[in-house]
C-alpha cells in the first residue's frame, strides 16, 4: 500500500489483498505441478511471468488514480 501511495496511485486494500492472494495461489499450484512432474520448472516460470505481467498490469491500470 505504501508503495502505491508513493507512486501517486490509490486503491482499496481489498483489491491489493485479492491481487496478492491470486499471485500466491498461482505460485502454489505451479510448485505442486512441478513436484508432480506435470511440467518443467522452466515452463512454470515462463507461464508465471506472463500471468504476473498481466495480473499486475491490469491491477495497476485500475489503481492509476493520482487524485489530481
Amino acid at each position: 500500500m505504501q508503495g502505491l501511495q508513493l507512486s501517486n496511485r490509490s486503491c482499496e486494500r481489498s483489491a491489493v489483498n485479492l491481487c496478492v492472494d491470486m499471485a500466491a495461489a498461482q505460485v502454489h499450484e505451479l510448485i505442486l505441478g512441478c513436484h508432480q512432474q506435470r511440467y518443467s520448472r522452466e515452463q512454470a516460470i515462463a507461464t508465471l511471468n506472463i500471468s504476473f505481467d498481466t495480473l499486475f498490469a491490469n491491477f495497476l491500470q485500475g489503481s492509476n488514480h493520482s487524485g489530481s
